[in-house]
Parts: C-alpha cells; sequence; structure tokens
C-alpha cells in the first residue's frame, strides 16, 4: 500500500514537470492533454486546473478556459492566477465582441478571441508606419518579416500593411533572433494609418526575463505656466478717485469721533521716545 502511494506521487511530479516543458515549449496541446490526465486522477489539483486554461487560452477556446479557471476558483477560492485569468477573459470577451463580429464576416480572415485578451507585456495595439493606401478587413491575420534594422508587418496575400515603429522593431528583432515567435492581426484604421494588435505568441526559455511588449510612458502633462498664460490679464485700467479737500478732513468731527474712538490720539498708546540730546 505504501509502494502504491510512492508510485503515485511519483508519476504525478513526472506529470507536472512535463507538463510544465510542454508550455515552456509552446507546446499548447499536448499541454491541455496532460493537464487534463493529470486532472482525471487528482480532480482538486488546482496547479493542473490553471495550466489547463492557460493552454486552452492559447489554443483559442477561451469558453473552455474560462471554464477551467472558473474551477480553480471554486476548488481554491481568491486564487490569483485564477482570478487573474477569469478577469483577462471576461474583459476580452466583451471589448472584443464587436471586432471579432466584423472580422467574422470580412474576406481578411478571422481573428481569435484570445488576441483581445489584455495580457500585460505580451501584446500591444500598433499604429504602422508607412501604411498609406492599405484598408486591410478587420481580423486580418498578420505576420512580422524583419529586413534589416526595419519589422514589416505582412497579410496574408504576402503584401506589406505597413512598418512597426523603429524602437518597438529593434525589441522585436531581437527577441525573434532570441527564438521568441509573434502573431497579430489587424484591429482597424486611424487616420489612414493600419492598426493591429501584435501578440507575444512563444518565448523561448532564454528570453523569459525580457518583456516583448513595455508599457508606454505617459505624455508629458504641458507646464503650468502655458495654463496661467492663457489666463486672461487682470485689468490695470485706473480708476478716477474724486479728491477730497483737506479741510474737509481736518475739521470732520465724524473722523475726530472715530480717532477718539479708538485711541489714535491717546498718548498711553504711544511707545516712550527717548529724548533728543541738546
Amino acid at each position: 500500500m505504501i509502494y502504491r502511494e510512492e508510485e503515485h506521487v511519483r508519476l504525478l511530479k513526472e506529470q507536472t514537470r512535463e507538463a510544465v516543458r510542454l508550455a515552456m515549449n509552446g507546446e499548447w496541446a499536448e499541454a491541455a492533454r496532460l493537464n487534463r490526465e493529470i486532472l482525471e486522477a487528482a480532480p482538486d489539483n488546482v496547479e493542473a486546473m490553471n495550466r489547463l486554461g492557460k493552454a486552452l487560452t492559447e489554443l483559442g477556446e477561451p469558453g473552455q478556459a474560462l471554464d477551467a479557471f472558473r474551477r480553480a476558483l471554486a476548488l481554491s477560492p481568491g486564487n490569483p492566477i485564477a482570478a487573474k485569468n477569469v478577469e483577462r477573459l471576461l474583459a476580452g470577451t466583451s471589448s472584443g465582441s464587436a471586432a471579432m463580429a466584423r472580422a467574422c464576416n470580412g474576406a481578411g480572415g478571422t481573428l481569435k478571441p484570445r488576441m483581445f485578451i489584455a495580457d500585460h507585456g505580451k501584446s500591444a495595439d500598433v499604429t504602422l508606419l508607412a501604411s498609406p493606401g492599405a484598408n486591410p478587413s478587420p481580423g486580418t491575420p498578420v505576420a512580422l518579416e524583419a529586413n534589416g534594422s526595419t519589422l514589416g508587418v505582412m497579410a496574408p496575400d504576402g503584401s506589406c500593411l505597413g512598418l512597426v515603429p523603429p524602437n518597438m522593431a529593434r525589441r522585436l528583432i531581437c527577441l525573434i533572433s532570441g527564438g521568441n515567435r509573434y502573431d497579430g492581426a489587424v484591429s482597424g484604421t486611424a487616420n489612414g494609418a493600419v492598426r493591429v494588435v501584435l501578440r507575444e505568441a512563444y518565448q523561448h526559455p532564454s528570453q523569459r526575463s525580457r518583456v516583448s511588449f513595455p508599457a508606454q510612458p505617459r505624455p508629458v502633462v504641458e507646464p503650468v505656466i502655458s495654463a496661467l498664460e492663457a489666463m486672461e490679464a487682470p485689468d490695470t485700467t485706473p480708476v478716477n478717485v474724486p479728491e477730497v479737500p483737506l479741510s474737509l478732513l481736518d475739521d470732520s468731527p465724524e473722523l475726530a469721533a472715530v480717532g477718539a474712538g479708538i485711541g489714535i490720539f491717546d498718548d498711553a498708546l504711544l511707545p516712550d521716545l527717548p529724548e533728543d540730546d541738546e
């Protein structure tokens, strides 16, 4: 009996290591199959459930992936991995539904729902350079093609839809040479330029510490002085004040009364001043 328990634990460890390896190599179909096999023997294995959800997400099965992550949450309420992925999948379903509907009706191909799943550092919405006249349908799948220091975004028919901006292009070319793979799809057009969603489809183990799409800095706020300069200047036109004769001030009983009332002419309120030397 003890031998059977030890054999079961050893087998689970081997299957877990293999499932992790498959995921690292991007072999998502095999990873999904193996994690399902683990769950048949251990239905309460939260880690295997999360791995299954990840594999299904990568395979473009958001509905099944959402079910897997929800089952992981049922087994482990508050599990951060499952909770984060449920939130992503729900957000992706709501924000991407209109674009996916257009993609399914277009002639340019279809956009997988996982393209719209926000994943910090793994995907980016990019406006392409040098894309005048290009008007691809939303959902058209695209591929990246490096040519020296430039990175072109290619349509299925081989035409170039535009270029990735230089800073991002240099980074992606370096990561591609290191073994990373990227895919993407057209998300729309803006002011005559093509916009695409680019996504890290596979991360080579040697590139694990490098982020494909770093967060972009926020735009610099205009200096406060510019706002102040835009404000209306105060009116400095002199005001004509009627001159009052001094005789009225000297003889005014009201002024004398006020002065007496506040003790202006009271010697007790005046400081002692030193007498002038003769």
